[in-house]
């Protein structure tokens, strides 16, 4: 019996059972929304594609690589790297003695419009507790076991971020509507 838990526990602690990431920062809301088409010109265009468009920003987001001059345009350039690994002394006390490592999660990318190019950094960096230890911070609201980046907290963050830098520019059009219209679409 001692040994089926002594098993279990090292599963667990091997497979990153025992993570806790914290999410991203919380950022002021703002109703900013452009009333016209993104379109995703990158290499990997799936993932900022899921993400922009769950952030309800614009109209929709369409993948392509050959978007007109009068598109918005995003072209990721830089993802975060989470790479933790459960060291020695963690994975020999089968995480009983935490190991605390720096990480960072999210993508930078600009979005083109006309002449104009706006850098938008979604990227943070974060402690990642490996451990029993995360079991206990996983509790707290600002943390999760998952990959933050498949948060709605970071979804949010993403699209506080582009609600910022382009309601800057005076690039976009306000909406007043538009939360009104998300309610109802998302309470039917």
């Amino acid at each position: 019996m001692f040994l089926k838990v002594i098993i279990l526990i090292a599963i667990s602690t091997l497979t990153q059972g025992c993570v806790s990431h914290s999410l991203p920062p919380v950022l002021k809301e703002s109703n900013f929304y452009v009333n016209k088409p993104l379109i995703i010109s990158s290499k990997n265009p799936k993932t900022l594609a899921q993400t922009i468009s769950s952030a309800n920003v614009f109209s929709k987001v369409i993948i392509s690589n050959t978007p007109s001059k009068t598109d918005y345009v995003a072209k990721s350039y830089k993802k975060g790297r989470g790479n933790a690994v459960i060291p020695g002394i963690t994975a020999i006390t089968l995480g009983i003695i935490p190991t605390i490592t720096s990480e960072s999660f999210g993508e930078s990318f600009t979005i083109t419009h006309g002449n104009n190019t706006y850098k938008i950094n979604a990227i943070w960096r974060q402690k990642t507790v490996l451990g029993w230890v995360s079991y206990l911070l996983n509790i707290l609201p600002s943390r999760t076991k998952s990959i933050p980046t498949n948060s709605k907290e970071y979804i949010n963050f993403v699209k506080r971020k582009i609600q910022f830098k382009l309601s800057n520019s005076k690039q976009g059009q306000y909406n007043n509507n538009h939360k009104r219209e998300l309610r109802r679409s998302r309470n039917n």
